[in-house]
């Protein structure tokens, strides 16, 4: 395959990653489970299903180049992680990472594309508690997804065999794999900043109203309370 066509159904598969990202940070579930810092079992479980089955969608639709299914799965799994927190990126890699071990091909491959599926959940769960939600560093999160594209060509050199197939192999996708990938899980990450975004918002108008408040009580406060006008005038103002 050439490489600009490759380049351009890499690009479409990011695409549908972000479009699946898009509707997903428009659903109330989805924004108020991504809003909560401490959630619980349910919860976790619902964003473990839902960034595995993004695991699962990516790899399904990965781009097949003969030998290696070009995909974009560290996407889906990172985001996990940096979006869930560890416990959920480690379980949706896993949910990932069986799919990737029982269905992706060729199978020569399998073993080190599940290892690094995995391998992305943890290292998005590890920077939780770097990135601000809602504040991303865009550069340090660049930077991360090409280092974790760098761990899977790494895995593949390290879990098949023969080698001389998975150097080639690497040579090959390398380029496109990490550029555009880290540059799509930007787009994806961004795609939830909304969320985020709506709450700074609502707590800024929370604040307005509540100095707004504040500027009309103030002048009744101080003159007192022994006043029956200005306790009625309070009482209407609250």
């Amino acid at each position: 395959m050439q490489t600009n066509q490759l380049v351009f159904e890499l690009i479409m598969n990011i695409g549908l990653m972000v479009l699946v990202a898009s509707l997903l940070s428009k659903l109330q579930l989805v924004q108020d489970i991504i809003l909560q810092e401490k959630r619980n079992w349910k919860s976790q479980a619902l964003l473990s299903v839902m960034f595995g089955a993004i695991i699962i969608l990516s790899t399904y639709t990965g781009i097949d180049i003969g030998s290696y299914s070009l995909n974009t799965r560290v996407i889906g799994a990172m985001a996990a992680g940096l979006l869930g927190g560890p416990l959920v990126g480690l379980y949706a890699s896993m949910i990932g990472a069986v799919y990737v071990y029982l269905f992706s091909a060729p199978q020569a491959f399998a073993m080190a594309s599940a290892f690094s599926t995995v391998l992305f959940g943890l290292l998005g769960g590890g920077f939780y508690p770097y990135f601000q939600r809602g504040k991303w560093k865009y550069k340090d999160l660049f930077l991360l997804a090409c280092f974790a594209e760098v761990c899977d060509m790494v895995s593949l050199l390290r879990f098949t065999v023969p080698v001389q197939m998975a150097l080639k192999t690497i040579l090959e996708i390398s380029g496109p794999m990490i550029l555009l990938n880290a540059g799509g899980i930007l787009i994806f990450i961004s795609s939830f900043n909304n969320i985020f975004i709506r709450q700074d918002l609502e707590s800024s108008r929370q604040l307005q109203r509540a100095s707004d408040l504040s500027k009309r009580c103030l002048p009744l406060l101080v003159e007192g309370l022994h006043k029956g006008e200005n306790m009625e005038e309070l009482a209407s103002v609250l």
